[in-house]
């Protein structure tokens, strides 16, 4: 009986070590493998429009600093008026017209990314506020493009349901095809003359205003799906160094 004790106690010892060692190790990968699918989720619905972002954030920085240096963005003015752009064969909107079609292209894709994370917010797996926080910082974003009568809330949701076609975004392209179809411009018009007006040096103050939002936005975006990487600092960086 003496020796019978101790080994029994070493026995049951052996068993719940074993248990708890188990358990342990079973909570561990299921709270890992939480993890990875929830950035895995997020990566999927929050990283195209954090791409989407950047790309129009540096456009738009580009032409509001030509602005406030130059006066104006003449690169964006070959038109007086959006009315003119389904009299343009196509050569001229990957020529003279560029820079206009494309900056209203990659603002499209903003609100297209916009338009699809609105609908798809409760699939997102957010923690505490972070989708109230998120969906704040959409709104401002929107507000940028909004002011003085520029591109309406609905109008910009109209415009990202348009950049869809069996949900990818369209080409640049396709867009230009849109832009020279009087009937289809004329549900794009109010985004091309936001770019006309802000290339004659009309209304900085929403532009500034999109800018910070947009800056904001992809902080956000950056802390949810860049591992603690700053995409928009990567970029300014490797701009400087060039």
């Amino acid at each position: 009986m003496g020796t019978l004790l101790p080994a029994l106690i070493s026995g049951v010892t052996a068993l719940v070590v074993a248990f708890l060692t188990s358990f342990l190790s079973v909570r561990r990968d299921a709270k890992l493998r939480r993890s990875e699918e929830i950035r895995s989720v997020n990566m999927r619905y929050l990283n195209p429009l954090r791409i989407a972002l950047m790309e129009n954030y540096f456009r738009l920085r580009e032409i509001r600093d030509s602005v406030k240096n130059e006066g104006s963005c003449q690169a964006l003015l070959f038109v007086q008026t959006s009315d003119e752009m389904p009299e343009k064969p196509p050569r001229w909107f990957n020529d003279e017209g560029a820079y206009l079609a494309s900056s209203s292209y990659y603002a499209a894709c903003v609100f297209s990314n916009v338009s699809r994370l609105r609908r798809d917010i409760p699939y997102l797996r957010l923690t505490g506020t972070d989708d109230t926080v998120l969906i704040s910082k959409l709104r401002r974003v929107s507000l940028g493009y909004l002011r003085h009568l520029g591109v309406f809330f609905a109008t910009q949701d109209s415009i990202g349901q348009t950049m869809l076609h069996n949900d990818r975004l369209i080409s640049y392209r396709e867009f230009c095809e849109l832009l020279a179809d009087p009937k289809e411009l004329v549900w794009l018009r109010r985004l091309i003359e936001y770019y006309i007006a802000t290339g004659s040096g009309k209304y900085l103050e929403r532009v500034d205003e999109a800018l910070h939002s947009m800056d904001e936005l992809l902080e956000f975006l950056d802390e949810k799906v860049g591992a603690g990487s700053s995409l928009k600092s990567t970029l300014e960086t490797e701009g400087r160094s060039r």
